[in-house]
């Protein structure tokens, strides 16, 4: 028997999504379906940030820069460690103090979490899923894919919407069909209105 593989992709919510991928797995030249599962379940479920990484005693010090502790934070708690907090060590054990205002460092201390707590954890909102299971052992059923081709063309001109939040405007875009044969319209909302 072979084995089937559910790691084609993210699993997702929404039916129309999981039948563009499943067109896609297909023309890759897997024998692949549609299958409902617990999200915990899949390869790449729909995740969040663990929780557990909100608490200062779930991270370890990792190494040392200088320049400045840089921009791109994990969450809150990493970047108010980073930023207020280093690490000495004494007696060969590192210990964390809490840096006095005015006191510079030539070095920032970076963190990383524990070991055996991950960063990322299957969301548990989320109990049901759409997922691509495919197998590479047969060749895909070649009526099956001309009535997916059948059905996923008028998807394709379903508007997709995304939002971008910016500091001082949000970004609104309304897709249909792809990037390079498609259209999108875009609204600038300004997050203060002022007249001049």
């Amino acid at each position: 028997m072979n084995k089937v593989n559910k790691g084609w992709t993210t699993a997702t919510r929404n039916p129309f999504r999981a039948v563009v991928d499943l067109v896609a797995c297909l023309q890759s030249g897997y024998n692949a379906w549609i299958e409902r599962s617990e999200n915990a379940d899949c390869a790449f479920p729909i995740r969040i940030k663990n929780p557990a990484l909100n608490d200062k005693r779930n991270w370890q010090w990792s190494w040392a820069s200088g320049g400045g502790p840089g921009e791109d934070f994990f969450n809150a708690t990493i970047e108010d460690l980073t930023r207020n907090y280093s690490h000495s060590f004494k007696g060969g054990k590192p210990k964390l103090h809490k840096r006095k205002k005015g006191d510079t460092y030539p070095f920032w201390d970076h963190y990383k979490a524990k070991d055996g707590i991950p960063y990322w954890i299957p969301d548990p909102a989320v109990s049901r899923v759409f997922v691509i299971a495919h197998n590479r052992s047969q060749e895909p059923d070649k009526r099956y894919q001309r009535f997916l081709m059948w059905l996923w063309r008028p998807l394709r001109y379903i508007p997709a919407k995304s939002v971008l939040r910016m500091p001082e405007y949000t970004d609104y875009t309304i897709r249909i069909g792809g990037i390079t044969h498609g259209y999108s319209v875009q609204f600038q909302i300004p997050k203060k209105f002022g007249w001049e």
